[in-house]
């Protein structure tokens, strides 16, 4: 059964292009923390649940234990479907994305 939650949906698309903004900016990931504090999460647990989330659907991808490894993943990689099919709510095209090598 798809997942919808507009709230939730906004949330994700901001955590994307607050991800996609902070590489072009400072050339390197930010970390949950950083994530959190821009998109309005205060815990920790709420942070890695959407971008948990964000991985599942094949927006973002990380290396799971390794610090400041969130990145996005171009549509190409991911299949510009993926983020729509499955009820995310996310339009993948809706974010300037980058390829997995990050900027």
């Amino acid at each position: 059964m798809p997942r919808s939650n507009p709230a939730g949906a906004e949330r994700r698309l901001a955590i994307v292009a607050f991800v996609a903004d902070y590489w072009r900016t400072t050339g390197y990931a930010p970390s949950l923390a950083e994530v959190g504090k821009a998109v309005g999460l205060r815990s920790k647990s709420s942070v890695s649940h959407q971008v948990g989330r964000l991985v599942e659907d094949g927006v973002l991808a990380m290396d799971w234990g390794v610090m400041r490894s969130l990145r996005v993943v171009a549509p190409t990689e991911v299949g510009a479907e993926t983020a729509r099919a499955n009820g995310s709510g996310l339009s993948v095209g809706a974010v300037e994305m980058h390829s997995r090598e990050p900027l």
